[in-house]
C-alpha cells in the first residue's frame, strides 16, 4: 500500500537527516571537514517538506560528484605512495636527507647547518667525489657558514611531507625515511663518527677554526672563540677589506646564489646594480626580492635600474653572433643615450666611494648588454643631456677600467 502524504514527508525528513550526516565531506588536501548543507529553514523548527528533501538530495548529488572529481585529481597521500610515486630529488637533496637520517632524523637549525657545511666540505675534498657542483654552497653569515639554497629545499621538502614543519629543527618524516631507504642513501660512516655528536659552540668553533673565511661576518665569533685569540686573528686577517671604488660586472649563469655572493664579497663589492629589464628568474635566488634580501644579509646594497635593460621582445630575434652584435649596436646608439640619468646615478655611487657591480644573466659579459653600460660609464660626458655638466671625479678615486667577475 502506498504511504500517506504525512508518512512520505516523515520518511523524506529521515532520509534528509541521513544525507546531512553523510554530506560532511572532508577536504582532500587539508583533511578538515567541509561545511555541511545549509539548514532547511534558518531559525525555524518547521518540519521539512518533500520538496526540501528532494532539493537536499540533488545538492548532495552535485557535491558528491565534485568530490569524486577532486579525489580523482588528488595526489596520493605519503602513506599510499608506491615507490614509483616517491618525489624526485636533486643530488644535493639526497645528500641532505642521508645526513639528517644518519644524525637521527632530528637536529636543531644551527647545528644542522654547520654539520651540513662540514659534510659538503668533506665530500668536496674527497678525491673520489667528482660531483662537487651538485653539493650546497655557503656564504659567511651572521652565525657562520649558511646556505640559502638548503633552506629553499627545506621549504619544498616540508610541502612534500618529506620534512616536518618546525621553525627550530630539521625533522625527517616517515616518508623522508622511506625515501632514504628507497634510494639507498647513507652518509660516510667516518663523517658521522667524527662529527655526529658535536653540537653547539663546540661545533661552531670547529667550523670557524677549519674554515675561517666563513666566520668573517659572524656576530658570535668573539664569544665562541674567547679562549682562542689565534683563530680570531686569522679571521680578522682574511676578512675582505674595503678597496678603492671600482666598477665590476657579473653574470649569475652557472653560479649558485651562494657562489655569486661569495664572488662579490671577495671582490669587496659594496653595491649590486641589477640592469635586467625584468628582475625575475626561474633560477632560485635571482628574482628581485630574494636577491635583494640575500645581498642585505651579507652587507651588500642592492639597486635595480630596469631602464638600463633590454626588452625581451628585442632579444627574440637573436640567433647568432651577428644578431647579437646588431642588438648591442642598437642598444649603444638608441637606448643608452636616453638613459643618461641612470648612468649618472651609477656614476654618483662610484664618486661617493661605492664599489659597484652591474649584474645580468649571461656569464660571458660580451654576450650581455651590461658590458655596453659599463663601457658607457667610462665616457658619460658624451651621454649627458645637453647643458648638463659631467660629475666631478676625484683624482684616482676609482679606476676607469672595468673588472668582469
Amino acid at each position: 500500500m502506498r504511504p500517506s502524504g504525512h508518512a512520505c514527508i516523515k520518511r523524506s525528513a529521515a532520509w534528509y537527516a541521513a544525507i546531512r550526516a553523510a554530506a560532511r565531506i572532508w577536504h582532500p588536501i587539508t583533511g578538515t571537514p567541509l561545511p555541511t548543507l545549509a539548514p532547511l529553514h534558518q531559525g525555524s523548527t518547521a518540519s521539512p517538506s518533500v520538496g526540501d528533501a528532494d532539493d537536499a538530495c540533488r545538492a548532495y548529488s552535485r557535491r558528491s560528484s565534485r568530490h569524486r572529481v577532486s579525489l580523482a585529481c588528488r595526489p596520493p597521500t605519503p602513506r599510499h605512495m608506491s615507490d614509483a610515486q616517491l618525489p624526485r630529488l636533486f643530488t644535493r637533496e639526497r645528500h641532505l636527507l642521508a645526513l639528517l637520517d644518519a644524525l637521527g632524523g632530528d637536529v636543531g637549525n644551527l647545528d644542522f647547518q654547520k654539520l651540513l657545511f662540514l659534510y659538503c666540505q668533506d665530500l668536496s675534498s674527497a678525491q673520489t667525489y667528482t660531483e662537487t657542483s651538485a653539493l650546497y654552497d655557503f656564504v659567511p653569515y651572521q652565525y657562520g657558514a649558511f646556505s640559502f639554497t638548503s633552506y629553499a629545499d627545506r621549504r619544498r621538502s616540508v610541502g612534500r611531507s618529506i620534512l616536518a614543519e618546525h621553525d627550530q629543527r630539521w625533522i625527517l618524516t616517515g616518508l623522508g625515511r622511506r625515501i632514504v631507504s628507497k634510494y639507498g642513501l647513507e652518509s660516510p660512516p667516518a663523517f658521522v663518527h667524527l662529527y655526529g655528536d658535536l653540537r653547539g659552540n663546540d661545533l661552531i668553533a670547529k667550523t670557524y677554526r677549519d674554515f675561517p673565511y666563513f666566520a668573517t661576518r659572524s656576530s658570535i665569533a668573539d664569544s665562541v672563540l674567547h679562549n682562542d685569540p689565534e683563530t680570531l686573528q686569522r679571521i680578522a686577517s682574511i676578512r675582505p677589506k674595503r678597496r678603492h671604488p671600482g666598477l665590476f660586472t657579473i653574470g649569475y649563469q652557472n653560479r649558485s646564489l651562494e657562489r655569486f655572493l661569495n664572488d662579490l664579497i671577495r671582490a669587496s663589492v659594496t653595491l649590486l646594480c641589477d640592469v635586467r629589464r625584468n628582475a625575475i628568474s626561474r633560477k632560485y635566488g635571482f628574482s628581485k626580492s630574494t636577491l635583494s634580501r640575500a645581498c642585505q644579509g651579507v652587507g651588500i646594497r642592492y639597486e635595480h635600474l630596469p631602464e638600463l635593460g633590454i626588452a625581451s621582445s628585442q632579444r627574440r630575434g637573436v640567433k647568432n653572433e651577428a644578431d647579437l652584435a646588431h642588438l648591442f649596436r642598437t642598444y649603444r646608439k638608441q637606448s643608452l643615450p636616453r638613459q643618461s640619468s641612470a648612468l649618472q646615478r651609477i656614476q654618483r655611487w662610484l664618486d661617493t666611494g661605492e664599489s659597484v657591480a652591474l649584474t645580468c644573466y649571461e656569464s660571458d659579459p660580451y654576450h650581455c648588454h651590461r658590458h655596453c653600460a659599463a663601457e658607457a660609464l667610462g665616457d658619460t660626458t658624451s651621454l649627458l643631456k645637453s647643458g648638463d655638466a659631467p660629475p666631478q671625479r676625484r683624482c684616482g678615486s676609482w679606476p676607469s677600467d672595468v673588472t668582469h667577475l
